[in-house]
């Protein structure tokens, strides 16, 4: 099958916002379910791409699907294609190219590495979306800067000995505890490691307090559930571990920066 190549800032559905920076190109594109470029293509730039709602079915290699809240990358010139959009689709797209990698000593792997281990990056890249929307003369230097917070944090590069086996085990715990009491002997037994060393440790990885992160991560879970199931807002809230949904719309608005309902309106 011939490929299809896409300039910079050129994608398979109809950008709706666009902003051009000095090392980024961030772009909001929607996908119709019967609007859509459904060609095996190339892209010039590698970029990442947010799903902020919809649903679709993307092949590179093999076929997989794309929910939102997912964050994929795509290298420069690796064949992929959408080959169906389930659900009318909107994403967030950041691409950057060779001249940014050379300016921060970075690799491929690296940049791909900072945004899937940096645990801000969800809400990073919704900031984006925000700021891109907001449109104002404040704007541009915002998504620049949250552009370097997303691809240059303390996650790109790590030594083998700056990251411990017990960093895993932890994040893939608290992941499957939505809700769940902890205590910091539990965690420490867990993880096999001294109740000091986890407290020492652990806002140097995840650049937060431990309430924090498992915040995120329950606000994380709700965010595809918002736009994509049935539930209402209270039952959202109980499934992924608020007290109710007072809480949950507290907690989703300081980290999102709206309510649930603005943005399941979105």
């Amino acid at each position: 099958m011939i490929k299809e190549a896409m300039y910079r800032g050129v994608y398979s559905g109809n950008i709706l916002h666009s902003r051009c920076g000095e090392n980024y190109i961030a772009s909001i594109t929607h996908y119709g379910t019967e609007n859509y470029n459904d060609k095996l293509h190339e892209h010039e730039n590698a970029h990442f791409s947010f799903m902020m709602n919809g649903g679709c079915v993307e092949r590179k290699k093999s076929d997989y699907e794309l929910l939102p809240g997912n964050v994929t990358y795509y290298d420069s010139g690796e064949k992929h294609q959408v080959t169906k959009v389930v659900k009318n689709s909107t994403r967030v797209n950041l691409e950057f190219d060779e001249s940014f990698l050379r300016l921060y000593r970075l690799s491929n792997d690296e940049m791909k590495s900072a945004v899937y281990k940096n645990p801000e990056s969800k809400f990073l890249l919704m900031k984006i979306y925000r700021e891109m929307i907001a449109n104002d003369s404040f704007s541009d230097l915002s998504i620049e800067m949250l552009f370097l917070q997303l691809t240059i944090p303390k996650f790109t590069r790590r030594t083998e000995d700056s990251n411990p086996i017990w960093l895993n085990t932890l994040d893939e715990y608290l992941r499957s505890s939505s809700g769940t009491k902890l205590t910091l002997n539990e965690l420490s037994y867990i993880c096999k490691v001294h109740p000091v060393t986890l407290s020492k440790k652990f806002p140097i990885y995840f650049n937060c307090t431990l309430g924090q992160y498992k915040r995120k991560l329950m606000v994380e879970k709700a965010l595809p559930l918002i736009t994509s199931s049935q539930l209402s807002l209270c039952e959202i809230a109980l499934d992924c571990g608020f007290f109710d949904q007072s809480h949950f719309t507290r907690t989703f608005k300081q980290f999102i920066g709206v309510s649930p309902n603005l943005y399941k309106a979105s």
